[in-house]
């Protein structure tokens, strides 16, 4: 061309692609193809924005996990080796359920466990430091050990604490009292029902007891007969059996 330019070409894209572009032409389709590259990259960008990676990530939104197409769903981690542990943080360090090989499971809270069934409360652990049992407790025919002596009224006891006290139990009644210091002790059922063994061991011999029926049944007026049989007490009668026999009969 030496040195000589071509002018005067159409804007538009020529048919051919060997045809001369006119520079107006060319610095738009450079343009036109850096945009859609600008864009390429940005929705690639967004892409990944919106995936969560397998080496780690942050989530800014929820997580639900969907049951179609399965029986079952694992949340869960099944390669854990020794020397490593698994944890899930719930909102801070503090509380979190903790995992590691050969040792148990640790649950850890600030402000304690709260178990709730069917929006009622069952069981409050760690707050403040002790167990609150909201519910009836069924054993099972299990023991509870290991209890250490009582000093409320409410608290329960152990075997040793009552089987030691027991010993020191005095029933006493102005009533009761004959002549020296012998406690007399006075079983009464309406009914002529003998007193349990666990009963008998617990007051201790001798026991004197009744064994004839006197209220009918249907009948309800056996308070007013154990009143009675104190009303009599109380005024020094004596209902003692005689010889050897531990049984007395109540005359009305």
């Amino acid at each position: 061309m030496g040195d000589y330019r071509i002018a005067g070409l159409n804007t538009s894209l020529p048919p051919r692609h060997t045809d001369a572009v006119c520079w107006s032409r060319a610095v738009d389709l450079t343009r036109e193809v850096g945009q859609k590259a600008s864009e390429q990259v940005m929705d690639v960008k967004r892409l990944c924005d919106l995936k969560v990676s397998k080496a780690g990530d942050l989530m800014t939104g929820n997580l639900l996990l969907s049951a179609d197409g399965g029986n079952d769903r694992l949340f869960s981690c099944t390669d854990l080796i020794h020397g490593k542990t698994f944890t899930l943080v719930f909102g801070d360090t503090l509380n979190r359920l903790h995992f590691r090989l050969t040792h148990p499971v640790t649950l850890e809270s600030s402000h304690g466990l709260l178990v709730k069934c069917r929006g009622e409360d069952v069981c409050l652990m760690g707050n403040p430091s002790e167990i609150i049992i909201y519910k009836v407790i069924r054993m099972n025919s299990y023991s509870i050990t290991n209890l250490p002596i009582p000093t409320l009224p409410h608290e329960a006891a152990n075997k040793l604490y009552v089987d030691s006290n027991s010993r020191n139990l005095e029933m006493e009644h102005t009533g009761w009292r004959g002549t020296g210091t012998t406690v007399k002790k006075y079983y009464f059922d309406s009914y002529g029902t003998q007193p349990t063994n666990e009963l008998k061991r617990y007051l201790r011999s001798p026991i004197f007891y009744n064994t004839e029926q006197i209220q009918p049944k249907q009948e309800v007026f056996c308070a007013n007969l154990c009143l009675y049989v104190l009303k009599l007490l109380s005024l020094g009668k004596h209902l003692g059996p005689t010889g050897n026999s531990k049984r007395f009969t109540l005359i009305l």
